[in-house]
């Protein structure tokens, strides 16, 4: 009984995943072609052949699609990043390189609209998400990795909560990615970022009390 309910279990999943993977190569097709303001649930619903109550169930709103499409992308290239971490030895490089190699595969996979959309709703996400939610994002996981490494070494702080010093982290890249989009031409993404990390960094480091 037991591996029967396992097997039903599985192909549940099984089914729910390909279901939600449909869903957002569709969708990001309809966003490539005629914009995301002139896509709607309702035809991605339609597109993808299944019920719009099936749709609202996975991604109540279209930004919800977008979130989870950059995810799977980052995702999807977790072993390289983490190759990334594994090259640089200390954590004002591995910051400086994931960091900028996130922002330049975010910036070409994603029209600027979409992009623009992304930052945006990223940015309100973060707001309301907890901080588990926060920790299971693509990109805030690899930045937590670093920044443990960066603590256990006596590189940066200890006693500071995780919470904030990732939280200071992973806004370097939201600014990156904002202030890229002002100016996508003349923007330094890599100048901008490794000034971030410096500027994060001088105020987490660990040093010795100046006044002993």
């Amino acid at each position: 009984m037991k591996l029967k309910y396992t097997s039903t279990g599985n192909r549940y999943e099984r089914k729910k995943e390909e279901t939600r993977q449909k869903i957002i190569d569709v969708a990001m097709k309809l966003f490539y072609k005629q914009g995301f303001a002139s896509t709607t649930l309702e035809q991605i619903a339609e597109e993808a052949d299944i019920a719009r109550k099936t749709l609202y169930n996975h991604f109540p709103v279209k930004e919800d699609i977008i979130i989870e499409y950059l995810h799977r992308f980052i995702t999807e290239r977790a072993p390289e990043i983490e190759q990334l971490i594994k090259e640089y030895s200390d954590i004002r490089s591995r910051l400086v390189i994931v960091l900028s190699r996130i922002l330049e595969w975010t910036s070409q996979l994603m029209t600027k609209d979409i992009f623009r959309i992304y930052v945006s709703y990223h940015v309100q996400k973060i707001l309301t998400a907890t901080f588990d939610e926060i920790l299971r994002s693509g990109a805030h996981s690899f930045v937590v990795k670093i920044i443990k490494l960066g603590q256990e070494s006596g590189e940066i702080r200890r006693d500071l909560p995780l919470e904030i010093m990732i939280s200071q982290a992973d806004n370097i890249r939201v600014s990156a990615g904002m202030n890229f989009l002002m100016d996508p031409d003349k923007f330094d993404a890599q100048d901008y970022i490794t000034k971030s990390v410096d500027l994060f960094l001088g105020g987490a480091r660990d040093v010795p009390d100046r006044n002993r």
